[in-house]
């Protein structure tokens, strides 16, 4: 150990002069939006709110910076942004946006998930053999442009647009979602199917399709109810909030829950459970 201060500052004095080495700073849109998702989720279970507000933040930083209508863009460094982008930024903001729907019931969530799901599947999809290409078929520098299925220490793409797809049918009961689902769940099974282990991600998508979480469809009887309803909603559940209407009707003049799970639907309830 170096005491001497006269050492201290010849040590300091000599790594000022050696070539100092990349410091790799740049905003990466995927990692950013697993942020999104994760810390979504975290605020579900520990109700604080610097969790949510931290997540919106970044959303809104990929929204005003990383994005230009659906187009999406990889990174962000010194004011410029990247000019291309690929399957798993797409992938993953999706998931970020379903998850941060989730957490505030706020339905511009959904609907910009839906618009970004639709321009993945133009950009990426191969329509003739199923699943999804890494780059754009026209913006790849690669000999080949591969699919990639493996979720190693990050999911892949394929993965999480396979979840994403089941998800956005859960959510919003679009039929072309629930087609897109089993074309893809379809397509990663015949990949997963020598070794699942290494699949992780698209087991979930699977469990998911076939196990749905119960759907809770919220009537409110007043818009101030709203808050409370977010701060009570399950962990994992597919939650709608619709208006009063003939085919749901406000039960005892209180805010009424619609529940249906395990494929059967319960009667009307005020409290949720």
């Amino acid at each position: 150990m170096i005491e001497n201060g006269d050492e201290l500052k010849k040590l300091y004095d000599y790594r000022k002069n050696r070539t100092k080495l990349h410091l790799d700073d740049k905003i990466l849109l995927s990692w950013n939006s697993m942020m999104i998702a994760a810390l979504s989720m975290l605020f579900r279970v520990s109700r604080n709110e610097k969790y949510l507000k931290t997540a919106a933040h970044a959303q809104r930083f990929i929204e005003n910076k990383m994005c230009d209508g659906v187009q999406l863009y990889t990174s962000w460094r010194d004011r410029k942004r990247s000019e291309n982008c690929f399957l798993d930024d797409y992938a993953y903001y999706i998931t970020a946006l379903i998850e941060l729907y989730n957490t505030t019931l706020d339905s511009s969530y959904l609907e910009k998930a839906e618009r970004f799901c639709d321009e993945a599947v133009r950009r990426f999809g191969d329509k003739n053999h199923g699943g999804f290409y890494l780059s754009e078929s026209n913006h790849t520098g690669l000999f080949m442009n591969p699919k990639e299925v493996y979720d190693g220490a990050i999911p892949s793409g394929n993965s999480v647009m396979a979840y994403n797809f089941v998800r956005l049918y859960q959510l919003t009961k679009n039929e072309k979602y629930h087609e897109l689902a089993e074309k893809q769940i379809a397509f990663l099974s015949s990949q997963a199917i020598d070794y699942p282990a290494g699949h992780c991600m698209f087991l979930i998508a699977k469990m998911t399709y076939e196990n749905p979480p119960k759907h809770i469809t919220v009537v409110l009887n007043n818009d101030s109810d709203s808050e409370k309803i977010k701060r009570s909603i399950p962990f994992f559940a597919n939650i709608s909030v619709v208006k009063e209407s003939q085919e749901y009707p406000v039960l005892n003049g209180k805010t009424t829950y619609y529940i249906c799970k395990n494929h059967a639907c319960l009667p009307p309830t005020n409290v949720l459970y």
